[in-house]
């Protein structure tokens, strides 16, 4: 898939503890970064063991984010936080039978919930990468998954018909929403899943200020392209004969 959702993706920063103190991370163009350490992931391979932990973070994010493990085991909607504390994560980290990869991908998902949720992008996006290709199975299952909470926020608890392929909708069967393999990343990470009580079914233009999208107004109702003013919160929405 091409670039577009981290074109949508506004930078967005959380903290971590490091030692005694609590450091600042940045998300930046798909990127980690450790505001209060001076250098970069070379100065913090060569630390080894006195690695900060801010540092060693940046490194675990640059070998993970495109695992799809982190679609499985993070978040689904703004309530299914994962109760990851810095005990457990101790625990996991000191236990000799304990499994040093999985320990490493969890540490990912303690963090922020705006650092964990461009994470879980950069997964989708790498798993929607071939064009025309079939679906893999967990990008399906992770999208149907953090599909059916918006529509139930959107329109309220049915029985969704939630299928990946091409966007649309069905007059027969209001309950059916399909959206593309580029949703996750695209719409859902980017905060674009619903805007002014449409659902966004796919990114047309991607722009951070203005972007073009395809959306519905209400089930079984039929998918027509709409323009919103971001970035997130995106609250305007404009028909795109609207010259404005």
């Amino acid at each position: 898939m091409s670039a577009r959702w981290e074109r949508l993706a506004a930078p967005v920063e959380g903290t971590v503890a490091c030692g005694p103190n609590r450091h600042r991370l940045r998300w930046q163009a798909g990127t980690l970064r450790a505001l209060d350490h001076a250098g970069d992931g070379a100065i913090a391979a060569r630390l080894g063991d006195d690695e900060p932990e801010c540092l060693a973070l940046c490194r675990r994010w640059a070998r993970y984010r495109h695992d799809p493990r982190l679609l499985v085991l993070g978040p689904r909607h703004p309530g299914d936080a994962v109760g990851l504390g810095p005990e457990l994560l101790e625990r996991l980290r000191q236990d000799p039978a304990g499994d040093d990869d999985r320990a490493a991908l969890l540490s990912l998902l303690a963090l922020e919930p705006a650092l964990q949720r461009r994470l879980q992008q950069q997964a989708a996006a790498g798993l929607a990468a071939p064009a025309g290709g079939p679906v893999p199975p967990v990008l399906e299952a992770a999208t149907v998954g953090r599909l059916r909470p918006v529509l139930d926020r959107w329109a309220g608890r049915r029985d969704w018909e939630v299928t990946v392929g091409e966007p649309g909708t069905d007059p027969a069967r209001p309950a059916a929403v399909r959206v593309g393999p580029e949703w996750l990343a695209e719409v859902w990470g980017n905060y674009l899943a619903v805007v002014a009580g449409h659902l966004v079914l796919a990114v047309l233009d991607a722009d951070r200020g203005r972007t073009r999208v395809l959306a519905v107004a209400a089930p079984g109702r039929p998918p027509r392209p709409l323009r919103v003013r971001g970035p997130a919160p995106w609250r305007a929405v404009l028909d795109p004969a609207d010259g404005s």
